[in-house]
């Protein structure tokens, strides 16, 4: 069965990759388990060129994903959860709703990204809070 996923997984990737985002990406991995498992980053070091493992990557990574950032946020607003009512129409309705994101959203969650990298390690590596960052503007 490993076997079965592997070979799946690796063609969608692959897929993704080449039709999707074409040869200039970078892959960026988050601390959920199933991503740190010993087997994952196993396999992550055997197939990427320039893999960060779990224990070498900063230990908070949502301020450092996009997604994690404000795409999840600006995605879980264009939905119209008074429609969600079963899993299909769920299905339905986060397709709709990806597509009324703002490119300007997208752009700037990925043009902050050296910003908030600077900020981690500005506070030791450690998370920082959206309210140190808003007192840090005011004053």
């Amino acid at each position: 069965m490993t076997d079965t996923f592997e070979k799946s997984a690796s063609s969608d990737s692959e897929k993704y990759e080449n039709d999707i985002l074409g040869t200039d990406w970078t892959f960026q991995q988050d601390s959920a388990k199933p991503h740190i498992h010993h087997l994952t980053q196993q396999w992550c070091n055997n197939n990427f060129p320039s893999f960060i493992d779990k224990d070498h990557g900063p230990p908070n990574s949502p301020d450092l994903n996009p997604l994690d950032h404000s795409i999840w946020d600006e995605l879980a607003h264009a939905v119209n959860w008074d429609k969600v009512k079963s899993k299909n129409i769920l299905i339905v309705e986060m397709k709709r709703a990806v597509g009324t994101i703002r490119q300007q959203v997208l752009f700037e969650s990925c043009a902050s990204w050296t910003n908030r990298l600077y900020r981690i390690s500005q506070n030791g590596g450690e998370y920082f809070s959206i309210i140190k960052i808003m007192y840090f503007v005011e004053l």
